[in-house]
């Protein structure tokens, strides 16, 4: 029976070989004559048979592409499943063929799966009847992309004439899916396989049929090869931002040197944003050297996922497989939320020195530029609340009515006890219509209520604690134990075109929005900003800060006990919004023996009475003590209050009811007052006890509820 190959296209051939016979169910390989192709292009390949009494399978047909610089065994990009091994490492190797000495600048391999390690191995075949022997070469470590990954081969390899292997490895034990073609039968001693500890390379064609998708390529005079692309956040989730980089690496795999401004570098964005920018390579780029193409400026501020692509144009390229490289990269963009909700906020981007709270619809709603308060930012927990409307707390009528109202939207932070020790700062992004709103309310108001007065309006925050919009919070007098914010973009900038208001030189966290007010009252009359103590000698020291706007006097009273309940008066003074400006500082000179508990009260010109939280310390040679844990009940952080009289590493231990350890870690404590932070977040609903010892027999417990 004749067999008739031909060969048409670009280039043009044909055989005929004869199988002299062939038994029913029985099958025969047939090998052509040699054939040598002269011309590059594409050549269509059939091969038939003589018409019989089923016609349907008589022919065969197929393309070879002819080109300078690649050996394939594959059949197009279409795979018919992977190759790889689970539970250990592995290497994959095809044989070639090499005519004339030569040099070797890269490979493509295909995978089905992102995020594998692997690298890329050429032995000779200098092993037991010509398998692979010697490893010539191994590049780096790199990771898989789904489809064709470009490997490039720095510096050429030289390759002589004869045979060689090239392959891919299995660097770790999960099966990395090399894309493989079915060839069947598969032709012998041409792929290869080995595994660890095996008594050597294992001819493939033993009970499989799979070739594995492995093409090596040959150096060309001019190619460009782009090599990496570094997007911002190393690829990870962005802040939305119009002053974005984007780097591009350009490698010259050519023999030829591509010279200055040879190559243009074209990034292009889709997706959720939309850019594209070209550039050239500025330097002179020798033979397996490299540029990075640095794209600045680029924005990316609408939230969402961006397809990047980069392509390279260099006249004369030989190989464009290695043209292009193609990533995502998800922005978080700024926005406002438009339904009334609470919305929990976590953090996923930095940008500029700004760490942004976004929440779950990837809107950036509160950027903290935490400085060096690591502490502050580890510990953090934010949350941004929409009211269905503004809030309203009025009183009186006529002359004497009073009334506050708080923008619909504020927010809060709880940094559980661990407040910065070096100025914040803050922005918070805001609807101009709620501020506006807000201010309405105020002065319609008014306006129905003649002969009162409109109060300066402003931003504020709580002086400690959450606020909420509701009457706990806000009074027709006033927002209660709360500090006035100075926004400083005072020139309405924006991100992404939603205004922000920034607050610099925040010293604690809390929460806080925008506010305005009818009556005589002060909007903000007197908050504590901190009350603090530490031991210098025999004594306590006592330190303090207030705002107290509008008041003309304040009274600010000192008061200590010796179990955290009953007080007594050991200071009282006076100070003015003026004197408010400055810290406050008392010294006792005669502390109580024991533990001291000492708490700040304040009283305005009306009666309004504030306390500090206590702070305590021990006056005796040694010792510690548990103050008190807040909050409590606990929902997610929470901060123990810790005085101790020398400084020194202690054992924190958190039991349940049933006294199961839960926790248990070594915490260094600092002399004085201070603050140890817990998080309850992986807790279940129900009582804890914190303990706290020293080692030498002491040691202190606190009960704390987890909501």
């Amino acid at each position: 029976m004749p067999v008739t190959l031909n060969i048409t296209g670009s280039n043009s051939f044909a055989d005929v070989q004869t199988i002299a016979t062939l038994a029913p169910g029985a099958s025969a390989i047939v090998n052509f004559t040699a054939f040598t192709p002269t011309v590059t292009g594409t050549n269509n390949i059939s091969v038939t048979i003589p018409a019989d009494d089923d016609n349907t399978n008589n022919i065969s047909i197929t393309q070879q592409i002819v080109n300078t610089n690649t050996w394939s065994y594959s059949q197009g990009n279409t795979s018919t499943g992977t190759a790889g091994f689970n539970g250990k490492t592995i290497d994959l190797v095809s044989k070639y063929y090499n005519s004339t000495a030569t040099l070797l600048s890269q490979a493509a391999v295909y995978f089905s799966v992102n995020g594998q390690p692997y690298k890329i191995g050429v032995w000779d075949a200098s092993g037991t009847g010509g398998s692979p022997g010697s490893l010539l070469f191994e590049t780096t470590l790199q990771t898989s992309v789904a489809g064709v990954n470009m490997v490039p081969v720095i510096p050429a390899l030289p390759v002589n004439v004869g045979n060689f292997y090239i392959g891919v490895r299995q660097t770790t034990t999960t099966n990395f899916n090399l894309l493989r073609q079915t060839e069947s039968p598969l032709r012998s001693n041409t792929f290869y396989y080995l595994l660890p500890l095996s008594a050597g390379w294992v001819d493939n064609s033993i009970g499989s049929s799979n070739r594995f998708m492995i093409d090596p390529k040959l150096q060309t005079p001019f190619d460009a090869f782009l090599t990496n692309i570094t997007l911002p956040n190393n690829g990870a989730v962005t802040c939305g931002s119009s002053n974005q980089t984007i780097s591009v690496q350009l490698t010259n795999t050519g023999a030829n040197t591509i010279a200055a401004n040879n190559a243009t570098v074209t990034l292009k964005i889709t997706g959720a944003n939309t850019q594209t920018v070209s550039l050239t390579n500025t330097s002179n780029i020798v033979s397996g050297g490299n540029e990075n193409i640095s794209f600045t400026g680029i924005s990316l501020l609408n939230p969402g996922t961006n397809n990047v692509t980069a392509y390279v144009n260099l006249a004369g390229d030989a190989e464009s497989l290695n043209d292009t490289l193609i990533r995502t990269q998800n922005t978080i963009g700024v926005g406002l939320e438009t339904a009334a909700n609470t919305y929990p906020l976590t953090t996923v981007c930095e940008d500029m020195g700004w760490t942004y709270y976004n929440d779950a619809a990837q809107k950036s709603l509160l950027p903290v530029e935490w400085g060096t308060n690591t502490a502050s930012k580890a510990a953090a927990t934010a949350s941004l609340t929409l009211d269905a409307a503004l809030f309203t707390a009025t009183s009186g009528s006529g002359a004497g009515a009073n009334g506050t109202f708080t923008m619909k939207r504020y927010w809060n932070v709880d940094v559980a006890g661990m407040q910065p020790t070096t100025p914040v700062n803050v922005r918070f992004f805001y609807d101009a219509a709620e501020k506006n709103a807000t201010d309405a309310a105020a002065s319609n108001f008014q306006l129905a209520n003649p002969g009162s007065v409109l109060k300066s309006p402003s931003w504020f925050k709580t002086n400690s604690g959450s606020f909420s919009a509701d009457g706990a919070h806000v009074t027709a007098d006033a927002v209660l134990n709360a500090i006035s914010l100075t926004d400083v973009n005072t020139t309405a900038n924006t991100i992404n075109g939603i205004l922000y208001a920034q607050f610099d030189g925040i010293t604690s966290f809390s929460g806080g929005t925008y506010a305005a007010g009818v009556g005589t009252a002060t909007l903000l009359p007197v908050s504590i900003d901190y009350f603090k103590a530490r031991k210098a000698a025999n004594e306590h020291v006592l330190n303090w800060k207030l705002t107290c706007i509008g008041s003309a006097f304040l009274k600010i009273i000192v008061e200590r006990g010796n179990d955290g309940k009953q007080f007594d008066v050991i200071n009282e003074q006076t100070a003015t919004e003026v004197r408010c400006l400055q810290e406050f500082i008392f010294a006792d000179k005669n502390p109580l023996p024991g533990t001291n508990f000492y708490r700040l009260q304040t009283i305005t010109p009306d009666g309004k009475i504030i306390y500090s939280k206590i702070v305590a310390l021990i006056n005796k040679p040694s010792g510690f003590q548990l103050i008190g844990v807040s909050p409590n009940p606990v929902n997610s952080k929470a901060a123990i209050n810790i005085t101790t009289v020398n400084s020194g590493t202690f054992l924190l231990l958190v039991t349940d009811v049933a006294g199961k350890a839960l926790v248990k870690k070594t915490v260094f404590v600092p002399a004085g007052n201070s603050f140890i932070k817990l998080d309850f977040d992986a807790f279940g609903v129900g009582t804890y006890f914190v303990t706290v010892t020293n080692g030498v027999a002491e040691n202190s417990t606190l009960r704390i509820v987890k909501q």
